[in-house]
């Protein structure tokens, strides 16, 4: 249909409004705590620094200063959806200081007790944690504020009153075991703080030792070929290349009696 048709603005109404579902749905299931997405070691510190540059653009009337702990071991969390947070919490800092001003941005490592994870919202446990702190120079929230943000997910304290922000950051932060709380900055404004746990060494690769097995390696590419065929080798195999499947099942076929492994 031509562009300037009623056809298609009807169906440009219904692609924005899906979209509008679409992105309703997801903060909903991200609120209900549902969906923790992918949780890999995340280097939590680069994701701060680039989410900071990013709303702390030079020239721009709202400044991110941004303090990264030395040792910041990486933790356990969708490197997307702790974007979302920090976008969620730089936002409200930016919202609260009406859009000039210096928030700052902390990260560091901290030990988790019993009575602190008390003290948060979500579902963190005593361990080794990293601590992500937002801190603007606002007018500061009240108790019951604070409280009703993290449980009324269409509830805001701002004039607005969009809402929304800080209960899916609650949601994210939940499910992957973490925690989140608001305070008083020590000289006035709100401190968001985050903590998500620390991402668990991987195991050591399990050393299979080898006593002369012989192995075919079928690729195409004759440079991946002989790398994984030299590797092998080192390892103390006896390999056999192929760059087909037609190469492969004649020698697969010629190696009786001693067969492959």
């Amino acid at each position: 249909a031509p562009a300037d048709s009623q056809m298609s603005r009807y169906l440009r109404e219904l692609q924005r409004c899906a979209q509008n579902g679409a992105q309703l749905t997801h903060l909903l299931r991200l609120f209900s705590r549902r969906q923790a997405g992918g949780v890999h070691p995340c280097d939590t510190g680069a994701v701060v620094a680039e989410e900071a540059a990013r709303f702390g653009a030079p020239g721009g009337p709202f400044a991110v200063p941004t303090s990264v702990g030395p040792g910041l071991p990486p933790a356990a969390v969708d490197a997307g959806q702790l974007r979302q947070v920090l976008a969620i919490l730089l936002e409200n800092a930016r919202d609260a200081m009406q859009s000039a001003g210096a928030a700052s941005v902390s990260v560091r490592a901290v030990a988790l007790t019993d009575d602190d994870c008390l003290d948060l919202y979500g579902d963190a446990r005593p361990g080794v944690h990293v601590e992500i702190a937002v801190a603007d120079a606002g007018p500061g929230l009240g108790v019951e504020a604070s409280r009703r943000l993290f449980a009324e997910p269409f509830f805001s304290a701002k004039p607005r009153r969009r809402g929304f922000g800080l209960a899916v950051a609650y949601g994210i932060v939940h499910a992957h075991h973490g925690g989140l709380r608001l305070r008083p900055g020590a000289s006035g404004g709100t401190v968001a703080e985050v903590y998500l746990p620390v991402a668990a060494p991987p195991p050591p690769a399990a050393e299979v030792p080898a006593h002369g097995e012989k192995i075919l390696v079928v690729d195409d590419d004759p440079n991946i070929l002989r790398f994984i065929c030299a590797t092998l080798e080192r390892a103390g195999y006896r390999v056999q290349g192929a760059t087909s499947a037609e190469e492969a099942l004649v020698q697969y076929t010629a190696a009786a009696p001693e067969r492959f492994r």
